[in-house]
């Protein structure tokens, strides 16, 4: 697993690094980003480093007049249900602006837990089940839509295939799993239109096939 770290100053990545190497985690200091308004870069980097999810400070003053939580959110709005963590010295300063999950709100001082203890291992724990959720949920999204596609394939689509066929293209596509479809192939009316077509040819042909046999 691979995990990001990003802080403006980074004063416990050292030795939270070390830790986590315990527990056959790779912690990634993010300091290439030097500016967190730059929303599009921090994806970039997620996805550059293959991150699994990311720990993001809650105070960053000195690279945004903009708290931490803030800046969990926009990347929410990018990134729906990847596993962004949120770190701070006193956890009401998150809490209180209701919108990171208490769950998702840790305490900076776990970074220097001793990492044999029972309080390491069940942080630990709590992270790897935030993340094995996370993949799982995109693993379920890519099978189905595979399954879809090969449905679209052979042109048995269903409407309301099509549908979740979309759907789950626009989900993938956000995190990079799907190579990039025309737009048009997207839009319901476009489909529509085909169907259309593909019907009045296969009937024209029909047509020109039975006069050829009167």
């Amino acid at each position: 697993m691979k995990i990001g770290f990003l802080d403006d100053d980074y004063d416990v990545f050292e030795s939270a690094k070390s830790s986590f190497t315990d527990y056959k985690i790779e912690l990634i200091k993010l300091d290439s980003i030097d500016n967190v308004s730059d929303y599009e870069k921090i994806v970039n980097v997620i996805f550059f480093h293959n991150l699994d999810a990311i720990f993001i400070d809650y105070n960053l003053r000195k690279l945004t007049t903009e708290n931490g939580t803030i800046v969990v959110k926009n990347l929410i709005d990018l990134l729906p249900d990847f596993p962004i963590f949120l770190i701070t010295n006193f956890i009401d300063d998150g809490a209180e602006d209701l919108i990171v999950p208490k769950n998702d709100i840790l305490k900076k001082e776990i970074f220097e837990e001793d990492d044999d203890s029972e309080t390491f291992k069940e942080f630990i724990e709590n992270i790897k089940n935030r993340i094995d959720c996370y993949k799982h949920k995109i693993k379920i999204n890519e099978d189905q839509y595979l399954l879809l596609l090969e449905k679209r394939r052979n042109k048995t689509l269903s409407e309301e295939d099509n549908n979740k066929f979309i759907k789950l293209y626009k989900i993938l596509e956000i995190y990079r799993k799907v190579d990039p479809l025309p737009k048009e192939l997207l839009d319901n009316k476009f489909e529509v239109l085909m169907t259309q077509l593909n019907d009045a040819l296969s009937d024209f042909s029909n047509e020109l096939k039975s006069q050829k046999h009167e």
